[in-house]
């Protein structure tokens, strides 16, 4: 009983013995824009999600790089599932620590005070959805505290996405991070990341260069944008099988309905947690 590697369904284990699929050219094309847009109503948003080739952590990893420069003020969470805080400190940034007591969600009152007292902080990255503790965070409030002070907010969304509900664009999410291996069942080894105009306009106005290559989403916006898009979508080789699965599970679940497959995940996760009670 573990939230991932979930299960992989029958329809995408077939899939997946298909021959390999090439990383470009028409077929590919045409593949990888209906993953893009397909994936858009389970990120809640109108922008283009991107594939990385890697672990959900690569995503956030990408993120961090893409937006974060040395000496950089980031609010973080460093008691709890502490996803984000690794990378952020490895692009320089410096942590303002968010306690969480594990099993608890995080408090938008004290993210408020802490930007309340700091100045000119860049940006709030959290957890939507604590694998550890199945603990839900704010995001909706949290987003409210990022616009009105004017800084990003990262979120990843790795364990909650296509099992409750994600609205990137009305929760002012500006990175949203997501992989396979969990609601979607899809073997690990893929990051999605929807990325907003304003990350987008950040990325672009960095005064230092990205100390990345392989994870430098500007790359990736670069490669997904005609005339690239066109012929070879992603920056570099992807792994091809895994989009297809991840097609196939994403038609599989939009066919069921997502507010079905929501409320199929929040019935299961109460029925799991009276029997451990019962016990």
């Amino acid at each position: 009983m573990i939230p991932g590697p979930s299960e992989t369904s029958q329809s995408v284990l077939n899939t997946m013995c298909q021959p390999t699929p090439a990383h470009y050219m028409d077929d590919w094309v045409e593949r990888y824009n209906d993953v893009s847009n397909g994936l858009k109503p389970f990120f809640g948003t109108v922008n283009d999600p991107l594939i990385i080739t890697g672990s959900g952590s690569a995503g956030m990893d990408a993120a961090a790089a893409t937006v974060i420069e040395p000496g950089d003020k980031v609010i973080a969470d460093v008691t709890g599932d502490d996803v984000f805080g690794p990378f952020i400190e490895a692009h320089g940034a410096r942590i303002l620590p968010l306690e969480i007591p594990p099993g608890t969600a995080a408090n938008p009152e004290s993210i408020r005070s802490i930007l309340e007292k700091e100045k000119n902080v860049k940006a709030i990255a959290t957890c939507h959805n604590i694998t550890a503790t199945a603990t839900t965070n704010p995001i909706e409030e949290i987003g409210k505290l990022a616009a009105e002070f004017g800084c990003l907010l990262l979120v990843d969304v790795i364990s909650s996405i296509g099992g409750m509900k994600v609205e990137m664009d009305r929760w002012n999410i500006d990175i949203c991070c997501a992989a396979t291996q969990k609601v979607f069942s899809v073997p690990p080894g893929l990051a999605m990341v929807a990325v907003s105009p304003r990350a987008w306009a950040v990325a672009q106005s960095r005064k230092t260069r990205i100390e990345s290559e392989y994870l430098n989403l500007l790359r990736y916006k670069e490669a997904a944008s005609p005339p690239q898009r066109e012929w070879h979508p992603t920056p570099d080789t992807c792994a091809t099988t895994l989009v297809r699965a991840l097609q196939q599970s994403m038609h599989d679940l939009l066919e069921e309905g997502l507010e079905r497959v929501f409320y199929r995940h929040a019935v299961v996760a109460e029925a799991v947690r009276e029997g451990v009670k019962a016990m």
